[in-house]
């Protein structure tokens, strides 16, 4: 009697053992770029680093040029964190393994420029569940991020764009020093000099001055005739 009831749970035991395994899901890739936000707004910095890999690039106005790194993204967060960056997520989506998201920053950084707050565009990738490329531009045409870009150029922040800059596979050409100036100067001057000293005076008539001899004196300093 045993033996028949333990039979069918037998293989039903068996049965289920011999289903294949489900290979585990992928991480969201907008979920853990949400992650990453949520962190940094709750000042986590453990918590942002966790989804970042170690080979991983930030690009963005906390980091011009690029951090790249473990090490340099996690001194970009901890500046954020300082200025009190919050970052709102007004939209999300994601292809393959990009993430492309829309979102509001507030911190102390925008405020000082005039600003509540920014509108930022982001493009997030990742590998194996990690983000190893975050990077984001400002929305100039909202009208609070124009504004905060004009005042990071007029200030000359990361961001902002010089006033000039060189043609391709040219090098800037530096300014000249206010002592290279005087310098060139004073050689010009005494250049001029030197050649109005040698240069013979000339009488009227075209021909060459002749020197006037010195006429021989005495031992009492009267002069002798020729």
């Amino acid at each position: 009697m045993l033996r028949r009831l333990l039979s069918p749970f037998a293989l039903a035991v068996l049965a289920f053992v011999a289903l294949p395994l489900e290979a585990p899901a992928q991480s969201d890739p907008v979920a853990v770029f949400r992650q990453a936000i949520d962190a940094r707004n709750r000042a986590d910095l453990a918590g942002v680093m966790a989804v970042f890999a170690d080979d991983a690039v930030r690009q963005d106005g906390t980091c011009t040029p690029p951090c790249v790194g473990a090490a340099a993204i996690r001194r970009s967060f901890e500046q954020n964190i300082a200025e009190r960056h919050q970052a709102t997520v007004l939209a999300a989506q994601a292809a393959g393994n990009t993430v492309t998201a829309r979102a509001e920053l507030r911190s102390d950084r925008f405020r000082a420029l005039g600003a509540e707050r920014v509108i930022t565009n982001f493009t997030v990738e990742l590998r194996e569940g990690k983000i190893v490329r975050w990077s984001s531009t400002q929305d100039a045409s909202d009208a609070q991020t124009a504004a905060v870009q004009a005042a990071r150029a007029q200030t000359g922040q990361p961001g902002s764009t010089p006033a000039q800059l060189p043609r391709t596979g040219e090098a800037p050409v530096p300014s000249a020093s206010p002592w290279l100036v005087l310098g060139s100067l004073l050689l010009a001057v005494g250049v001029g000099v030197v050649r109005g000293a040698r240069t013979p005076t000339r009488l009227s008539g075209g021909g060459r001055a002749r020197a006037t001899p010195t006429p021989n004196r005495s031992s009492d300093g009267s002069a002798i005739a020729e």
